[in-house]
C-alpha cells in the first residue's frame, strides 16, 4: 500500500492513509504469508539446553553459607570451585560449569528470595557502589519478589549493561583503551590483575563467551523469550556484581588507587533522538492492538512488547547503561529495538 502511493503521484495527491490503514494493510499481508506451526523457541537445541536444562540436572543442595556470609561477604573459593576446565587446563570446560554451578545459583535465588528488602539493602547496597549506579539493584531485588519473568529478563538484561559499563571502568585503573568487546574485557589482563582469573572465569562462563551461558547476549539480542530465562541466573548475577565490589575493594585498598568512571555521552542532535517521530497516542493505541494480531510479533516475545508499551507511555524507555554510553531517556528504540520481530522468509 505505501509502496504505490510512493510511486504514483496521483495517489500521493489524492489519498493519505491513516496510522490504522497502515497497520491493517501491514497485519492483512502478514496473515497471507505466516504459515507453519507458531514458533516456541528462538534458541537454538543447544543454546536452549544450556540455558534450560542443563543448570538443573544436579538436584544436590548447596549450604548458602558456603556461599555468602550473614553479612554478605562472598566466598569466592565455593564459586570458583564449580568452575570445570578441560583435560589439558587450556580452556573452560563451559558446559560441565554450568552444571555444577546450577545448584549454587539456585541457593543464591533462593537466599535472595528469603530475605526483605530492607535486610537486602543492608547487606549488599554498600557492594553496589562501584558500579556508579547503585540505585538498579534495589529495581532488580523487586523484579525477582514479583516472580514476573518479563521484569525479570528485563533486570537481567539492565544488570548486565551496567556491569559491562563498571567492568571497563576497572580496566581503566591498569589499561588505557577500553576493549569494544565484552568477550575482550573480560579475558583482559587487565581485570584479571585486579579479580583474579579465577573469578574471571566464572564471569566468562554466564556472561563472556557463546559457549556458555550468554546471558547478555542471548537477551539483548532478542533470542530469549521472558520464560526461557532461569530467574536464578538474575540472582546469581547479581550476587557476583556484589563480590566483585567486595574484591575491588581489597585492590584498591592494596594498591592506594581510586576508581573514576566515565562520563555518559549525552545525545545533543535532536535527529539522533527522534527515533519514532510523532508518536502519538494514536499510534501508541494501534500499536497496542497490532501486538496481539501482528504475525510478526512472536507470541512468545509478546510479553516483551507489553512491558515495553507501558514504559513508553510512561516516558521510561532508557533506564539502563552500557560501556561507551548512557541514553538521556530519550530514544525508545532502546526497548522496542531488543525485541525481535519474525519476517517470514
Amino acid at each position: 500500500m505505501l509502496a504505490h502511493i510512493q510511486e504514483n503521484p496521483v495517489a500521493q495527491a489524492t489519498a493519505s492513509p491513516t496510522v490504522r490503514q497502515v497497520t491493517e494493510a501491514v497485519l492483512d499481508l502478514q496473515a497471507q504469508v505466516l504459515i507453519g506451526d507458531p514458533i516456541t523457541t528462538c534458541l537454538s537445541p543447544s543454546v536452549y539446553d544450556i540455558i534450560c536444562n542443563l543448570g538443573f540436572q544436579l538436584r544436590e543442595n548447596c549450604d548458602i553459607n558456603s556461599i555468602v556470609t550473614q553479612n554478605g561477604e562472598v566466598c569466592w573459593k565455593t564459586i570458583t570451585d564449580c568452575v570445570s576446565y578441560t583435560e589439558s587446563d587450556q580452556g573452560l570446560d563451559y558446559w560441565g560449569s554450568v552444571r555444577l554451578l546450577g545448584p549454587v545459583c539456585e541457593a543464591v535465588h533462593s537466599h535472595f528470595l528469603s530475605l526483605t528488602k530492607g535486610q537486602f539493602e543492608i547487606r549488599y547496597t554498600p557492594w553496589f557502589q562501584w558500579t556508579s549506579f547503585p540505585e538498579l539493584f534495589p529495581e532488580i531485588f523487586d523484579a525477582l519478589e514479583s516472580l514476573q519473568s518479563p521484569a525479570i529478563s528485563l533486570s537481567l538484561m539492565k544488570l548486565t549493561s551496567c556491569l559491562e559499563r563498571a567492568l571497563g571502568d576497572v580496566f581503566l585503573l591498569i589499561g588505557k583503551e577500553c576493549p569494544f568487546l565484552l568477550r575482550d574485557l573480560l579475558a583482559s589482563g587487565e581485570l584479571a590483575q585486579v579479580f583474579g582469573q579465577s573469578v574471571m572465569n566464572v564471569l566468562k562462563v554466564f556472561i563472556g563467551s557463546p559457549c556458555g551461558l550468554n546471558l547478555r547476549n542471548v537477551l539483548w539480542h532478542g533470542f530469549a523469550s521472558p520464560e526461557e530465562v532461569p530467574p536464578k541466573y538474575c540472582s546469581m548475577m547479581m550476587l557476583l556484581t556484589a563480590g566483585l565490589g567486595q574484591l575491588l575493594k581489597s585492590y584498591l585498598q592494596k594498591t592506594k588507587l581510586t576508581l573514576a568512571h566515565r562520563s555518559f555521552i549525552t545525545p545533543t542532535n535532536l535527529e539522533d533522538l527522534i527515533v519514532f517521530p510523532d508518536v502519538t497516542y494514536e499510534v501508541l493505541s494501534v500499536l497496542e492492538e497490532a501486538m496481539t494480531k501482528s504475525a510478526f510479533i512472536l507470541k512468545i516475545m509478546l510479553p516483551y512488547w507489553e512491558v515495553a508499551l507501558v514504559k513508553f507511555k510512561s516516558h521510561r524507555w532508557s533506564s539502563s547503561s552500557s560501556r561507551g554510553s548512557k541514553a538521556s531517556g530519550a530514544n525508545p528504540a532502546l526497548l522496542f529495538g531488543v525485541f525481535p520481530v519474525w519476517v517470514p522468509r
